[in-house]
């Protein structure tokens, strides 16, 4: 998709955003993850605040403007959340079986 001319640029899909070191750093949008996830803002923001397994915070938070979220914290949140899932499901089948 094209900006218009002039236009503020949006964030996309795992922005890179150069670090202090020599790599670079790879960011979500809250529109990505809604996206990613199949959810409204709200959903991240009340998984956030979940006793077991919360949603990362943005690491980068902007007033007016999208917050952006670490990719590394996303893929370590969704890893214990699969585990977390298989886990649950394997206790309801046991019980069921």
């Amino acid at each position: 998709m094209r900006e218009a001319a002039g236009a503020t640029p949006s964030c996309s899909v795992a922005a890179m955003i150069p670090n202090w070191g020599n790599e670079m750093s790879a960011y979500y949008s809250t529109k990505d993850l809604c996206e990613r996830f199949r959810c409204s803002s709200r959903t991240l923001f009340r998984r956030m605040k979940r006793i077991v397994n919360p949603f990362p915070a943005p690491c980068m938070k902007h007033a007016g403007s999208c917050n952006l979220w670490d990719a590394g914290d996303i893929f370590e949140w969704e890893k214990r959340e699969r585990t977390r899932n298989a886990t649950w499901i394997s206790g309801s089948v046991a019980l069921d079986g």
